[in-house]
């Protein structure tokens, strides 16, 4: 980089060689603080890029037991399903049994208080 200035000002023959070496390291130094700030953005870009890498991560294990529990969900309703047909078919069996139970109750009543 320096070579490129020394050449723009070699062939600029008005400037005096103090005033050419003044604007060189002018420009260098320039140049410096502005690689500076590129520095310190790749820094903060690396940061950044690592936060995203983290937080991509926690959001792979949390849509990995999102999945998990919504499985769990589906097979307890499968289960929860199945028992409810089971217990849905006991009450109809009991409910056609009832009026026979209730029958054979009230004349064990009857047989016990004595109204036969």
């Amino acid at each position: 980089m320096r070579s490129e200035f020394e050449k723009l000002f070699k062939s600029q023959r008005s400037y005096r060689s103090s005033d050419k070496e003044a604007f060189i390291r002018g420009c260098e130094a320039a140049f410096k603080h502005q690689q500076s700030k590129i520095d310190e953005l790749q820094e903060e870009n690396s940061a950044l890029v690592h936060v995203i890498k983290s937080r991509d991560i926690q959001l792979e294990n949390e849509k990995h037991e999102y999945d998990e529990l919504m499985n769990k969900l589906v097979d307890s309703g499968m289960e929860n399903k199945e028992l409810q047909k089971r217990i849905d078919a006991a009450l109809t069996i009991l409910s056609s049994k009832k009026k026979m139970y209730v029958d054979m109750v009230i004349e064990i009543e009857q047989a016990l208080k004595g109204d036969q």
